[in-house]
């Protein structure tokens, strides 16, 4: 199989504390390649590269697992926020791409760090477009939001984290 999140091997995943949410149709991963600290990946574990696909069980816990994740997220970012820092620095020292350690230092360094979650907004990819930029698996970004976040949509909050 040729797809990046399929090869990388869930087992791995586990092993290097990168899952955080783990059911046996859904995955909640932290993001190599993070916009926001605490940015999560929510992908089925099947290979399945567009929404139209998605069926029965494993379509219902794919889109049920964002409101799931999100107290999973609030309460490391909270009360383990070491276990996310762990995994920015494992990004810096044993990058899985080019710009993941560039992106885990402006993670460690952002002013969102510590503060508490308290919501989250999603972006999904999950069309024929996701092939454009390599990753044939449909997924969607959970971006966990602080306060500083809450009254912009997620079109403003990307737009600022590109400048």
């Amino acid at each position: 199989e040729d797809c990046e999140f399929c090869k990388d091997n869930y087992q791995k995943w586990g092993e290097e504390g990168r899952i955080i949410y783990d059911t046996p149709d859904v995955l909640g991963v932290w993001s190599c390649t993070p916009v926001f600290p605490g940015q999560v990946l929510i992908l089925p574990r099947e290979h399945i590269t567009i929404k139209k696909d998605l069926q029965g069980e494993v379509l219902t816990n794919y889109w049920n697992a964002e409101e799931e994740i999100l107290p999973v997220i609030q309460r490391i970012c909270a009360d383990d926020l070491d276990r996310l820092r762990n995994f920015y620095e494992s990004l810096k020292s044993d990058p899985p791409l080019k710009r993941s350690p560039e992106l885990a230092e402006q993670m460690l360094n952002d002013p969102r760090w510590g503060l508490p979650v308290i919501d989250q907004l999603t972006g999904y990819n999950g069309n024929y477009k996701s092939r454009e930029i390599g990753v044939d698996h449909l997924h969607k970004h959970l971006y966990p939001i602080t306060d500083m976040d809450k009254d912009k949509g997620i079109s403003k909050l990307l737009e600022e984290r590109a400048r």
